[in-house]
């Protein structure tokens, strides 16, 4: 059943809630929790079948996967375009900084090549809490929402205890992923 204000209005209280325990996380126990979930998901027939992975930047107080030893898999990277649009996808080069709200998100600069999502078979994809339906609270800005869609790849999420959930509200536009990896 929805709160008062609808399925929005659950989403916020949650974004506000997640945010405020990524502020809490020790950055020692934050690496070492990633690495730990970077293991879990290289061992799963997930990270086995795929030749190309979309991974993230991770933001302060998220999970991280730059623990993942790509082996030989081509990897992308998300570039935000802009308000309503979806994510561009590049592969490995040279990194920008893009304000976003308060903090700032790492990613690829224009110069790093396109890469088609049809091409991408395994998502790592961030949010702020997940549920083990697969259900995944994002940022709140839409980029994923629009993205995903357009990509074929199976969608993991990588998540700390603490920011699993019983269940995420959903809108009909939200896609679940597939596999959630707690730790």
């Amino acid at each position: 059943m929805s709160a008062p204000g609808g399925v929005a209005a659950e989403k916020a209280a949650l974004r506000a809630h997640h945010r405020r325990l990524r502020r809490q996380h020790d950055p020692a126990d934050l690496a070492r929790r990633s690495a730990a979930l970077c293991a879990a998901l290289q061992g799963s027939p997930a990270w086995a079948n795929a030749h190309t992975v979309l991974l993230y930047h991770a933001m302060p107080g998220e999970a991280d996967p730059s623990a993942l030893a790509l082996g030989g898999r081509a990897a992308a990277w998300p570039a935000v375009q802009g308000p309503g649009q979806p994510l561009r996808l590049r592969g490995p080069g040279p990194l920008e900084a893009r304000p976003m709200g308060r903090a700032v998100l790492w990613q690829p600069g224009p110069a790093c090549p396109e890469v088609d999502p049809a091409a991408i078979d395994l998502v790592v994809v961030p949010g702020l809490a997940f549920d083990r339906a697969g259900g995944r609270l994002g940022m709140g800005g839409g980029f994923y929402d629009r993205t995903l869609p357009l990509i074929p790849g199976r969608r993991v999420g990588l998540c700390l205890r603490e920011h699993l959930v019983d269940a995420v509200p959903m809108e009909p536009w939200d896609l679940p992923v597939h596999e959630v990896f707690v730790g």
